[in-house]
Formats: structure tokens, C-alpha cells, sequence
């Protein structure tokens, strides 16, 4: 029973000590771990750009091999905004049949 109580002790003190050097030090996480970011917020959204150019690229190789006319990058946004309303109006949907039903509660 002692020996339970002393290693009991020493994690509890050791969680203890942990966590008060966290609560008082004055340096944050990342700067302790000497972490940075692998890209910047400005790396990303050129990175995003270039994603949706290469993807409308793609899918107007494929138009013309089919015949069909090339689409614009307005054209393409607008087309995944409509899939994205479409999306939200079928999970509304479900959610709200599931309420009828009573599988989940309202206003969830």
C-alpha cells in the first residue's frame, strides 16, 4: 500500500511541477518546442491559387477533348457555390428529418 501511494505521489507531484512551469513560464508553446509554421498564411493562398488553376485546366483539357466549350474560373467558382448551397440545403434537410423522428434532439 505505501509503495501504490509513494508512485501515486511522485506522477501527481511530477503532473504538478509540470503543469505550474507551464502556467508561470513566460515563453508560449511553440516558442519552447522552437516551432514555426512550414508555410506562411501568403505561401498558402498562392499555393490555393495555383490548385484551382491547375484544376480548371484539367477539367477544360477534358471539354475540349469532348467537344464541349472551355470554362472560366468565375464559372467554376460559381458552379461550386451552387454545389456548396445544394450541400446545405440536403443537410438541413436530413437534420430536420431527424428531429421529426426524434433521432436527435432540435436545434442541433
Amino acid at each position: 500500500m505505501t509503495f501504490a501511494i509513494i508512485v501515486f505521489g511522485g506522477i501527481a507531484l511530477v503532473l504538478v511541477a509540470v503543469l505550474a512551469a507551464a502556467r508561470y513560464s513566460s515563453k508560449t508553446g511553440p516558442q519552447i518546442l522552437d516551432w514555426q509554421p512550414t508555410r506562411s498564411f501568403e505561401q498558402e493562398i498562392e499555393l490555393e491559387s495555383d490548385d484551382i488553376e491547375q484544376m480548371i485546366a484539367a477539367r477544360n483539357e477534358r471539354r475540349r477533348q469532348r467537344g464541349d466549350d472551355e470554362i472560366s474560373e468565375h464559372e467554376f467558382r460559381k458552379e461550386v457555390r451552387l454545389e456548396e448551397q445544394a450541400h446545405r440545403r440536403r443537410a438541413a434537410s436530413y437534420r430536420d428529418d431527424r428531429e421529426e423522428t426524434g433521432e436527435i434532439s432540435p436545434g442541433r
